[in-house]
């Protein structure tokens, strides 16, 4: 939706009108014997600039109109945040009563939850402008990832809408992560004794114990499963010739742990000593081929562009192991051509036979993307333009993308069993009032840093041409009147020196208002 906020084109921080500068007819030009009107058939002494002031004030009504409607649009959306910002405050005090309150298990709490859910539900269906719903997601974005490993994440604002075969994503470099892989294979004969694993992690080691006569599968289950619960975001996994190696679940850079053995080789070094995992890589390449940022395996386009500033992508290569062999020519590239970094083992089938680095990239993907963002358009300049993104708050997607225990996905799927569940629950409910007031913040920017003060620009314009034209007018009038009655002047005085030269009987008495026709 987009609402043009302007007057006839022109840009409003430098809106000027043009007067008319044609030369008007001195007075005394007039000839005297010339036709008069009455001064009601002529309001105006030129009626181009009569007509050029009326269309002016017609453009800033029409803009002042527009400003309205976008206060009235904004206004609307703020009145749904602040009720849906107080049923998540009674949210919030609700599920604190149930988990530290002296009637922590009344079911009253149980019914609270649901209620206050249905009622920010229904908030978001009632904050309409018209037919357009404000909270509901309507005025977003809509985007799909054609590609494989290839998603679609989010867009800004200032995202514009992709023709229908989409923006090609074209990768230079893959995102890796954090890795390292022991040498030593764990046979039967080391299993049959204790073995100690020991992970540092951003300053914590964490240690771990295998059984004796364990299995390989049992040893790397239980591994990974022991890291898990110690809260450090690494898999475990066996490799070729029962080998462990360690992944940070993670990608891109800044991710490096380090791990030792008991064993030398099994995860250290073969002299004991602790083995740092190689660093991860960022994604880089670009979107419709304009600049990005990659940051992990997300690729987000640079502030500026003019089709993808702020669209973000992720690409996670696919597998080497999904590749057959055949697909990669022997002479798919010369050995001269390939660069110091080969391609990664998890390069995808798009980028295989490639060098790791390319000046363009090669496309994986393709991303369609529709922009309905809510676009206010402050007169003809591009700088002028202030795209909102509303967003949906309903409660099954509020509140989303916080990491928790309970895997609450959003604010409508928390529950308040027990209690693990209800501290879960509590920070879904905190980070929805975030996401809310976010929004307020937005709206309450725009509201007072634009619309209001573009209204009231508007209006002190169109009052000042209403009074000059009213001004106009007046003079013009007055104008014409003079003319009006120096014509008639004009004409007596005229009348009088005929009747001087050449007496007619009757003549004097009706230059006085005598004789027949002047009596009473």
């Amino acid at each position: 939706m987009s609402i043009v906020i302007g007057n006839l084109g022109r840009d409003l921080t430098g809106w000027q009108y043009a007067l008319d500068k044609r030369p008007r007819k001195p007075p005394e030009e007039t000839a005297p014997n010339d036709r008069q009107g009455s001064p009601r058939d002529s309001a105006t002494l030129d009626p181009y600039r009569s007509e050029q002031q009326r269309a002016v004030v017609g453009g800033l009504d029409r803009a002042i109109q527009a400003s309205e409607q976008a206060i009235s649009i904004v206004t609307s959306a703020q009145s749904g945040l602040v009720r849906i910002s107080k049923f998540l405050t009674d949210l919030s005090q609700a599920v604190r009563m149930s988990l530290d309150g002296p009637g922590k298990d009344n079911g009253k709490f149980r019914q609270e939850v649901p209620r206050l859910l249905r009622e920010i539900d229904r908030t978001v269906d009632d904050t309409r402008f018209g037919d357009i719903g404000l909270l509901d997601g309507s005025l977003m974005y809509s985007g799909e990832a054609r590609g494989a490993g290839l998603t679609f994440v989010s867009a800004s604002p200032n995202v514009v809408s992709s023709p229908l075969e989409g923006y090609p994503v074209a990768i230079r470099s893959p995102a890796s992560r954090a890795s390292l892989a022991g040498d030593q294979p764990l046979t039967r004969e080391l299993l049959r004794r204790p073995l100690e694993l020991t992970v540092t992690l951003s300053g914590r080691p964490v240690a771990y114990r295998s059984k004796p006569g364990v299995s390989f599968e049992d040893l790397v289950h239980g591994f990974g499963q022991h890291l898990r619960r110690q809260g450090l975001d690494l898999i475990v996994d066996g490799i070729s010739e029962q080998r462990l190696r360690l992944t940070h679940s993670r990608w891109g850079r800044g991710h490096r742990f380090t791990a030792e053995s008991s064993v030398p080789g099994v995860l250290s070094h073969k002299d004991g000593s602790a083995r740092m995992a190689e660093d991860g890589r960022d994604i880089a390449g670009k979107i419709n081929g304009e600049p990005a940022e990659g940051r992990g395996e997300y690729l987000t386009g640079v502030a500026g562009n003019r089709t993808t500033d702020g669209l973000v992508v992720a690409y996670t290569a696919v597998p080497e192991t999904a590749v057959p062999e055949t697909a990669v020519p022997e002479t798919a590239v010369p050995e001269t051509a390939v660069p110091e970094t080969a391609v990664p083992m998890e390069a995808s089938p798009a980028l295989r036979g490639h060098p790791h680095r390319m000046a363009a990239g090669v496309e994986v993907g393709r991303v369609i993307l529709v922009q309905r963002a809510l676009t206010f358009r402050f007169g003809a300049a591009e700088h002028s333009v202030v795209s909102l993104q509303l967003g949906s708050a309903r409660s099954d997607t509020l509140g989303s993308g916080l990491a928790n225990v309970s895997g609450f996905a959003a604010l409508g799927d928390i529950r308040v069993g027990t209690e693990q569940q209800r501290r879960d629950a509590l920070a879904i409910v905190g980070h929805a009032m975030e996401e809310v007031g976010r929004k307020k913040e937005t709206l309450e920017t725009l509201l007072r840093q634009k619309l209001m003060p573009t209204l009231r620009k508007l209006s002190v314009r169109s009052e000042n041409l209403v009074a000059e034209q009213m001004a106009i007018r007046d003079v013009d009038f007055a104008h014409e009147v003079t003319n009006y009655l120096r014509g008639r002047m004009a004409a007596a005085g005229e009348l009088a020196a005929r009747a001087q030269s050449q007496p007619m009987p009757g003549a004097v008495l009706k230059l006085i208002g005598g004789g027949p026709e002047g009596r009473e």
